[in-house]
């Protein structure tokens, strides 16, 4: 007989260590039924099994598409959007219409039967079947080009504002009345600021090529002049500048400021009337004419005590006084007065002799004044009829036409 042995429950929870290998095993379970998944869906091979290599993944059909260049270069200037620039690319849904949109204005294209290529064109004026991009702002713009819904996009810079520049025309000669004169060793100078940062920006002054200085937004061009330039109002002409992106400013031909009379030849005045000889006026008058505006200075033993300034082609009457400017004339005779003019460029003229003349300011004397009468019985006495001639003698030489 066999004795009964009571049973014991263990009240403690029963207790297992989990290891790197059975985490192994739970994942391999787990992917062995995923395959039964797949296996349980895949095309069957006709003999009531299914077969691995039938299984396919299936995937949503998708387009590509690609923006390839914009302008050739991505950036769009100012020639190029009047000229005319395509969005360019290629996708591989042959002979499909794409949807280009540049900076927001939308164009289409159809896709090229083999190659896929396309080309959405653009110009600033939406002519010869171009879509008007006239609008878009200068900056960066977004383009994107968009096929089955399916789009590629590319950024680009657009850059129309054409260079501009600001000239100021001087130079280091004489400055009269507000006008600004070169001779011979004189530098005509432009100063220059341009509107936003160029290269290559050259200028021509009075037909010859320009010392440049300066570069970016400030710029100089000067020309010394030689005498082999036409006088006048000087000319020049600036361009061949070009911004970062390309744009080439417009050649530029005038001053915002200041110009420049170019002047390096003058002639001597004419005396158009001279002084009357001889005279007993201290303070005689001669007239004379300069062809262009300019001072003069009297020398000899001659001042002026009018202005020294002449003004072109008009008829100047100066009054003659000593050197001094102020003091009358003494008598004598004056042989070595000159006038020596000098234009408002700076050019002296070859001084002018006046014509020589004598200030007497001496009465005449009589001497041996007899007084006699033709009549026949005494030649003190006379009657009508009788010529009664009166002689003497003068201290100097009388002017016939002066009253006895």
């Amino acid at each position: 007989m066999v004795a009964a042995m009571p049973l014991q429950n263990d009240a403690r929870p029963s207790e297992k260590t989990v290891t790197l290998r059975d985490l192994r095993r739970v994942a391999f379970g787990l992917t062995a039924a995923i395959m039964i998944v797949m296996i349980a869906g895949a095309i069957n091979d006709g003999s009531g099994s299914a077969s691995a290599t039938t299984l396919e993944e299936k995937s949503e059909t998708r387009f590509a598409i690609g923006i390839t260049t914009v302008a050739g270069d991505n950036v769009v200037t100012n020639s190029e959007a009047s000229a005319g620039f395509t969005v360019s690319g290629t996708t591989d849904q042959l002979n499909t219409l794409v949807t280009c949109a540049y900076g927001g204005v939308s164009a289409t294209d159809t896709s090229d039967a083999s190659t896929g290529a396309f080309s959405c064109a653009y110009d600033d004026s939406g002519s010869n079947g171009n879509t008007d991009m006239s609008a878009v702002n200068d900056g960066t713009i977004t383009v994107t080009a968009t096929v089955g819904g399916v789009s590629s996009t590319v950024f680009v810079t657009q850059d129309t504002l054409l260079p501009t520049l600001t000239i100021d025309m001087a130079s280091d000669g004489a400055s009269v009345g507000g006008t600004n004169y070169a001779t011979i060793g004189e530098t005509i100078t432009l100063t220059i600021t341009v509107s936003e940062s160029v290269t290559g920006l050259s200028c021509t002054i009075l037909s010859e090529a320009a010392t440049m200085g300066g570069s970016g937004q400030s710029w100089t061009a000067a020309l010394e002049i030689s005498g082999n330039e036409a006088e006048g109002a000087a000319t020049f002409s600036c361009g061949s500048h070009e911004d970062s992106n390309g744009n080439s400013g417009a050649t530029d031909t005038t001053a915002n400021t200041g110009g420049v009379e170019v002047d390096y030849s003058v002639s001597a005045p004419a005396e158009t009337t001279a002084v009357t000889t001889p005279d007993n006026d201290a303070s005689p008058d001669v007239v004379v004419t300069a062809s262009e505006d300019g001072t003069f200075t009297m020398g000899g033993s001659c001042g002026t005590s009018t202005s020294t300034s002449l003004t072109e082609n008009a008829a100047t009457t100066l009054t003659l006084t000593q050197t001094d400017d102020t003091t009358d004339l003494a008598a004598g005779t004056y042989s070595d007065c000159t006038l020596t003019f000098t234009d408002n460029a700076g050019n002296t003229a070859s001084a002018l002799d006046l014509t020589t003349f004598t200030i007497d300011l001496t009465a005449p004397t009589l001497s041996s004044v007899t007084m006699t009468s033709n009549n026949v019985n005494d030649n003190s006495l006379s009657i009508d009829g009788d010529v009664i001639t009166l002689s003497f003698t003068a201290s100097e030489t009388l002017d016939a036409d002066q009253p006895v």
